[in-house]
């Protein structure tokens, strides 16, 4: 199931530089140490123009400390076969229960450290909240619901090209084009013992999409290519999710690729707006858990592994604005809110 799908981003950012983020005072966009202390932050974060996609790549200097809080909401509500839509009384011919709407909450706690002014590190938790809506075969509607810790997130972005940092580390030069490659993992904190009340029975495991995490350690990887002029921006991404091995109940999430693409506009030093263009295609889970598996009558698509892999276009536009704090020029926050909605989809 997958249907119109709003997201809506907000950022909360804590920005502090330590001593040594210094720069080559020979270049306009790098100011040095002194120059930082004398900048607003909004001009300080430009050297950081935030972008905001799945892993928010971007580097930080060395010791510089931020934290981020993101907040996602997203609903489903249609059946797709294949790239065409399908109604609950085409699911309900083969299944004896059918999903009808799903909503999605999501809490996102980001803090970030700059271990070389190339290297940074980002630890991402998150926080999920599940509720999905069905019909039986007999017309009768009941809902289930899911909440806790999902899978925590830790990811390296290293800065391959646009960055020159002398060899004490002292001066940087940044160019309007850089290229950055991304890595890591998950930890796999999010639950797949998710339980809940159906007419089948009570306290049963629930199918796939209401669980919280995948069960395994997952490889995170990714290269971003970023280009900032002086009003347009434009950036290009590829993400990869791969599990490694099954988890305690034998299986594994399908593995998950996506290609973002993303310009924006810089209306002033503090806001601007962007367009983004996302391509994903993820696939089908390996094995099954035996908790959820279908007997010889199927009740229901979701807890079919073979049926979870898919391909989606989402187009949606953003817009981004910062708030310099009055009492320190070393703090501020960043705001952004963002909607997309799928133009394509085709589902298993």
């Amino acid at each position: 199931m997958r249907g119109t799908s709003l997201i809506i981003f907000t950022i909360f950012s804590f920005l502090v530089y330590s001593d040594r983020s210094t720069a080559d005072s020979n270049n306009s966009d790098v100011p040095s140490n002194d120059d930082i202390m004398e900048m607003d932050l909004s001009e300080i974060l430009e050297l950081h123009f935030l972008k905001g996609n799945a892993l928010q790549t971007h580097v930080h200097r060395k010791g510089e400390f931020m934290f981020r809080y993101m907040f996602m909401t997203m609903g489903m509500d249609s059946l797709y076969s294949g790239s065409k839509k399908a109604s609950p009384e085409d699911a309900l011919d083969e299944f004896m229960v059918t999903p009808l709407q799903m909503n999605t909450t999501k809490h996102m706690f980001m803090p970030m450290y700059g271990i070389t002014n190339k290297l940074s590190v980002m630890v991402m938790l998150n926080y999920l909240e599940k509720s999905m809506k069905h019909r039986t075969r007999m017309g009768a509607e009941f809902e289930t619901k899911s909440s806790g810790l999902g899978d925590t997130e830790v990811i390296f972005d290293y800065a391959v090209t646009g960055l020159e940092v002398s060899d004490d580390e002292e001066n940087i030069r940044l160019s309007d084009q850089r290229v950055i490659i991304s890595g890591g993992w998950t930890l796999p904190t999010g639950s797949i013992d998710e339980r809940g009340d159906t007419p089948a029975g009570t306290d049963l495991v629930l199918p796939f999409p209401m669980q919280l995490g995948s069960g395994t350690v997952d490889l995170l990887f990714g290269a971003t290519y970023l280009s900032d002029f002086k009003k347009f921006g434009l950036s290009v991404e590829f993400l990869g999710r791969i599990p490694v091995g099954k988890n305690s109940q034998d299986y594994s999430v399908g593995n998950k690729y996506e290609l973002w693409l993303e310009t924006d506009y810089k209306f002033n030093e503090n806001s601007s707006a962007a367009a983004l263009l996302k391509m994903s295609a993820w696939d089908d889970y390996s094995g099954f858990d035996p908790r959820v598996v279908p007997t010889a009558m199927p009740t229901i698509a979701t807890k079919r592994p073979d049926l979870r892999a898919g391909e989606s276009v989402d187009l949606g536009a953003r817009y981004n604005h910062f708030f310099p704090s009055a009492s320190s020029k070393e703090k501020g926050f960043r705001l952004f809110a963002e909607f997309s909605t799928p133009i394509y989809q085709r589902q298993d």
